[in-house]
């Protein structure tokens, strides 16, 4: 007779393992969380995983094709990330894997979700009915050739990058900065 501990610690292995194998499948794969814990990032490096060791704010460069993967993240990460890659090709290389969509009361403080608002396209997907409280809503947002070209050449001239001093509920973590 083994012990049921011991039974589940192999079986805990063997899954390890083989998620260790499908991520290595995944080439280039970067993640941060402000709030990751030393130990998660050192798990997360033993998976393969590159763990981004200053935070980027949402303002990662998309220069080959990338998901970002927001549940539950705030209006300035996903607003930050577009204003970062406002260029057509880099937009098209995005797909923002999000539990909440662009919603028209960003027009102020979130210009760039404003504008992606008329050229993303959403589609829900599934989710088992136990979750639906918490993952209901997760959608992508990608945003396809055709549809960032209808939008006028000024759109993509310089876009200025946006300084959230009007927002009570700003729903982000900034870099702290080093002095």
């Amino acid at each position: 007779m083994t012990d049921v501990g011991e039974e589940w610690q192999l079986v805990g292995r063997r899954k390890g393992k083989e998620n260790q194998r499908r991520l290595k499948g995944l080439q280039h794969l970067l993640v941060f969380d402000p709030i990751f814990s030393r130990g998660e990032k050192t798990v997360l490096r033993k998976l393969g995983l590159n763990v981004l060791s200053e935070n980027e704010e949402g303002k990662h460069l998309a220069t080959k094709p990338t998901i970002f993967y927001l549940m539950h993240c705030g209006k300035a990460l996903y607003n930050n990330i577009l204003w970062n890659n406002w260029k057509i090709i880099m937009l098209t290389f995005g797909q923002l894997s999000t539990n909440r969509s662009f919603d028209r009361e960003f027009q102020c403080d979130y210009s760039y979700m404003n504008q992606a608002l008329d050229v993303c396209e959403e589609k829900q997907l599934p989710c088992p009915t136990r979750f639906s409280d918490v993952f209901g809503d997760t959608a992508t947002i990608t945003f396809p050739l055709g549809n960032l070209s209808k939008l006028p050449p000024s759109t993509w001239t310089e876009p200025q990058e946006q300084e959230y001093q009007h927002c009570p509920d700003l729903e982000i973590i900034l870099k702290k900065i080093q002095m």
